[in-house]
């Protein structure tokens, strides 16, 4: 029975990997209603639809902004 390795970064633990992967799910379930409730707004009032000039749905927006606040917790 052989085991698949996954690939880490140089100097990352698989505890991080962990870590990081569970902030992002910790971060989707805050992200995905701001990005459904932000639906009601005018586009140009939307905080989380200025990253892209492409319209997304509503999980890859708050997938995007939870992909940009997620790496700053490992920061310092």
């Amino acid at each position: 029975m052989t085991t698949r390795n996954r690939a880490l970064a140089p100097g990352v633990l698989p505890r991080e990997t962990w870590e990081f992967r569970l902030l992002l799910a910790i971060t989707m379930l805050v992200f995905v209603p701001i990005a459904a409730g932000s639906r009601l707004l005018p586009r140009s009032w939307r905080p989380l639809a200025a990253f892209s000039d492409e319209s997304e749905g509503v999980y890859a927006e708050a997938r995007h902004a939870a992909g940009i606040v997620v790496p700053y917790v490992f920061m310092g």
